[in-house]
């Protein structure tokens, strides 16, 4: 217990002549080594947890996390923290970022924006930096349900119900005046036949008078 207590100390007064090397270690790019670069593909909504390759023991000092596509310095990681010491103060990021392990980023609840490249800087206490880097991208858009009033949704169905039925009533309509057009045809084309007949049954009954007269006058003669 003394002893983690005295090591907490120690690196806490060491902090500015460390900050200080590293800082001059940057500016001269002495000491510094540059590991692979690892993609990452993820789903909005979902997390990442990017996850240093490098072996991280005694002899290291701190771990610094940069979000390199929007010059973001996230937090420092010191030796012997429980804690990490956070930098960043963007309100985006808050309750998202996380070390779970005290050395690994966790980032939860991704967006797009959050697409971009990263960089773990893992300093020792010899002053040496190696950088591991990260390219994550976010696609796509979680299924989020639907907050949609199901009323609208009844509403533009009745809707719908209600055209349909006037545009039939329209057609019924529409086609009405032809149905009554041809009943009235057919009522007329009745009338004349009708009235043909009855003319030429007059005509009949007209005609054969006159040819009764005429046989009964040749009967005569004949006598």
């Amino acid at each position: 217990m003394s002893d983690s207590r005295n090591l907490r100390w120690t690196l806490a007064q060491s902090r500015p002549p460390c900050v200080l090397l590293c800082a001059l270690i940057q500016l001269t790019g002495i000491g510094i080594i540059s590991g692979k670069m690892s993609s990452l593909n993820r789903t909005q909504g979902d997390y990442v947890l990017l996850c240093p390759d490098s072996k991280i023991g005694n002899e290291t000092l701190l771990i610094k996390w940069y979000f390199l596509s929007k010059n973001l310095s996230l937090l420092t990681i010191w030796s012997g923290e429980s804690s990490p010491h956070w930098i960043i103060p963007q309100k985006e990021y808050k309750g998202r970022l996380s070390v779970p392990d005290g050395e690994s980023l966790k980032i939860t609840n991704l967006t797009p924006e959050d697409s971009g490249s990263y960089e773990a800087h893992i300093i020792s206490v010899s002053g040496e930096i190696y950088i591991e880097k990260f390219n994550l991208t976010v696609f796509g858009t979680v299924t989020r349900k639907s907050n949609t009033n199901p009323w609208i949704w009844w509403s533009l169905l009745g809707s719908l119900v209600l055209l349909v039925a006037v545009w039939c009533f329209l057609c019924k309509v529409k086609s009405s005046p032809c149905k009554i057009k041809d009943i009235l045809t057919r009522g007329n084309i009745q009338a004349v036949v009708y009235h043909e007949n009855e003319r030429r049954l007059e005509e009949g009954l007209t005609a054969c008078p006159n040819g009764f007269h005429s046989d009964q006058e040749t009967h005569g003669r004949h006598l």
